[in-house]
């Protein structure tokens, strides 16, 4: 399958951002503590995902500008909007699996860093027809990067076990 690498890299930089987005959304204290924080935020930053993706085909596509934006809002049928949050609630399951589950931080961090190391370091494979360490580094390190530090200075232990110590 023929790609082109100059959408290709937009296309990856956007699945980055879903991933990031989506799962910081669900690993914070406001999601742990209160389960439908977590889903509210989802849903607002997912409607904020709709947006930027229209926003990204608008500049793909050669528009510019806000009306250009509210245009093609207005005028997409709702399967492509129904595509963008279909892919986000996708890439958004490991973060909301990890609170509503109630896992610890350690297993959270695990499970947010392990898919994106399955899907993002192929992604980057097919960008370049040999295998290129810089292409893979690239796109691989700051999304763990940003995930590492959105766990660490977002995310607490659920509240099952910091009940329990306090007893």
């Amino acid at each position: 399958m023929e790609m082109n690498a100059q959408f290709a890299i937009w296309g990856i930089f956007f699945m980055s951002i879903m991933y990031i987005v989506g799962n910081v959304v669900w690993t914070n204290h406001l999601a742990r503590r209160r389960l439908w924080w977590g889903w509210f935020l989802w849903l607002l930053s997912g409607i904020a995902i709709v947006i930027i993706g229209h926003s990204l085909g608008n500049y793909l596509g050669g528009k510019s500008g806000v009306d250009a934006l509210f245009i093609t809002l207005k005028e997409s049928n709702l399967e492509s909007y129904w595509i963008i949050f279909s892919l986000y609630a996708l890439m958004s399951v490991p973060g909301a699996g990890c609170v509503i589950f109630k896992q610890p931080k350690s297993v959270t961090l695990m499970t947010l860093l392990l898919p994106a190391l399955v899907v993002f370091i192929p992604s980057s494979i097919a960008l370049q027809q040999e295998t290129n360490i810089q292409w893979l580094l690239g796109i691989f390190i700051p999304i763990c990067t940003l995930i590492w530090l959105s766990q660490h200075m977002l995310d607490v232990e659920p509240n099952h076990q910091t009940q329990a110590s306090n007893s």
